[in-house]
């Protein structure tokens, strides 16, 4: 596996080429010392290096497979193979492939934090946990691991947790602005905008795009949109504004000229960065068109069943009985009534998590027909079990609400596993909420996907009420319409008929909605709107963009007038 001696030389000035960032010149010395020395895996491992810092992931992987062909035995060459996996978003055969070197290398650090990373990416946050956990009981002083559970701690909701590793991984590296980023950007969402800044000013001077936007966030919080605009805009943006940051600055400076006024500048800086977005790799892995083909295969099975027969009758739940499902379409104020509903001392509002989605059995909505009691019971056990991985557990005299807009597709299900659940259908204005999706930054899926123009939005807006128009003609739901303008205009009169569909005694917190937010880590865009006191300068926003939103008003129109907003 060595290689000859008068290879040393070339690998010498091929590594100094690399770090010095002379990307093409050391590829070309790696591809001489890997032709010179072909049994020697180093030079094509290396090649894999270069490849990744190009961002070319395919090639990588190719290297990092032949490096590992000749030295299957080289732990490192496998890590830098998740990683490249991991980065090319080959999820799948990133798992695959970090299950086996994880086995065949069950002490070797860097592939266990590569596979807690693509596991974190699955979702499958509770094994990422263990394997950080394994991690770091094998290299406590890793900052990359440090940071990166805190990372995972602060996705699982737990913020003091996660700012404590963070801690620990700035006692090592007081300096390094990743971690100052993630720390000042969680202090920030938690509303402690002093501990924020006192983190940022540690990191002064330090260039990381991420920081900025941080600092921004805050000085918009204060009231200080000027400066907000001059540290997201300066005369050239640097070449740090790249990737991720490029698309999260433009959301910012919108949402910053939006409340300026300035409706031209806002929608330009809107429309690029949902562009981008669209072009990013999470923009790319979310294709629309596959959430759009759930509607539509529902839309077919109703055709076909018209009214299921298991409506008739409808096997007992299980113990834990029926949650409420909060629905309604992204941005109808949802997050808002949350915080009102959270305010009850019997009430507990879970955060958005696809909690149904573990419950939804195969071939569905087809194979809804053919459940026997024990699938049922099994189904539902996947649902309560999925709860209870949130932290919260059923007990009697406890409200769970499932709050997941889009749910508002879901109710094939939701009745045959619930046939008791009530819903509570968030409303506003549709322009306004198909609007104000277009000006939001999601975190992308196949439904979000649809944002990225206003054209998608206002079509998915038609195609999930037309939709669920349609359940509401076949199933016996009970239902509680709210809407956001009346919500904002009058809470407790809004409120209080809503407490009384639940069931609930009337409670005083129920009104003191900031307190409550305030209290608790909010993880939906809307986290800096609901810790401020009730405004109204979100409604009636989309005059501002008439022309804007000139050639979705034909879609809109019907439901701003099925809706009551005709007027």
């Amino acid at each position: 596996m060595l290689a000859p001696a008068g290879n040393a030389d070339l690998l010498g000035r091929a590594q100094r080429a690399a770090l010095a960032g002379r990307l093409a010149e050391a590829e070309g010395l790696f591809r001489q010392a890997a032709k010179l020395a072909p049994r020697d895996p180093r030079p094509v491992s290396a090649l894999g290096d270069v490849a990744q810092a190009r961002g070319d992931f395919d090639q990588a992987i190719g290297f990092y497979r032949q490096a590992l062909k000749l030295a299957p035995g080289v732990a490192e060459i496998g890590s830098n193979l998740l990683a490249a996996l991991r980065r090319g978003e080959r999820l799948a055969e990133a798992e695959r492939a970090g299950r086996a070197l994880a086995r065949r290398h069950p002490g070797q650090v860097g592939i266990l934090g590569n596979l807690a990373l693509i596991l974190a990416d699955l979702g499958e946050l509770a094994e990422a946990r263990d394997l950080y956990e394994r991690a770091l009981a094998l290299k406590p002083d890793s900052v990359e691991l440090l940071t990166n559970f805190g990372n995972l701690l602060r996705d699982l909701g737990e913020s003091e947790a996660a700012l404590a590793w963070f801690d620990k991984a700035l006692a090592l590296k007081p300096r390094q602005p990743e971690i100052l980023y993630l720390k000042a950007t969680l202090l920030e969402r938690l509303s402690r905008l002093d501990e924020a800044e006192a983190v940022l000013a540690a990191g002064t001077g330090l260039p990381h795009p991420g920081m900025a936007l941080t600092a921004a966030r805050i000085a918009a919080r204060r009231g200080d949109r000027a400066r907000a605009i001059a540290l997201l805009e300066p005369e050239g943006p640097g070449p740090q504004w790249q990737g991720d940051w490029a698309y999260a600055r433009h959301f910012d400076l919108g949402q910053l000229y939006d409340a300026e006024g300035d409706a031209a500048r806002a929608f330009g800086h809107f429309a690029e960065g949902n562009r981008l977005q669209s072009v990013s790799a999470a923009g790319r892995r979310a294709p629309k068109e596959a959430f759009l083909a759930g509607i539509e295969r529902l839309e077919r099975w109703l055709d076909a069943v018209g009214r299921p027969d298991w409506l008739d009758a409808p096997l007992p739940e299980r113990p834990e009985g029926a949650p409420v499902f909060l629905v309604g379409f992204p941005r109808s104020g949802t997050t808002l009534l949350d915080q009102f509903l959270s305010g009850h001392p019997a009430v507990t509002v879970l955060e958005e998590k696809a909690l149904l989605a573990g419950a939804r059995p195969e071939d569905y909505p087809e194979s809804l027909a053919r459940l026997d009691r024990a699938a049922l019971e099994a189904l539902r056990g996947r649902y309560w079990q999925a709860v209870r991985d949130e932290g919260v557990e059923p007990a009697p005299g406890r409200l769970i609400v499932d709050k997941l807009p889009l749910n508002l597709v879901e109710v094939p299900l939701i009745q045959r596993l619930f046939p008791s659940a009530r819903f509570i259908l968030a409303l506003r204005h549709p322009c306004d909420c198909v609007l104000s999706c277009f000006m939001q930054q999601f975190r992308l899926n196949t439904a979000m996907a649809n944002f990225l123009t206003l054209e998608g939005s206002a079509g998915l807006y038609d195609r999930a009420f037309g939709l669920w128009r349609r359940y509401e003609e076949v199933f016996p739901m009970a239902v509680h319409r709210l809407r956001y303008e009346d919500l904002i205009a009058d809470p407790e009169a809004t409120a209080r008929p809503l407490i009384e569909f639940l069931g609930l005694a009337w409670h005083p917190a129920l009104l003191d909605h900031v307190k409550t937010a305030r209290g608790r880590r909010i993880d939906t865009p809307s986290y800096r709107q609901v810790t401020e006191p009730l405004h109204g300068r979100a409604k009636g926003r989309w005059r501002r963009y008439e022309t804007q939103m000139a050639p979705v008003l034909p879609v809109l129109q019907p439901w701003i007038e099925a809706f009551g907003y005709g007027d």
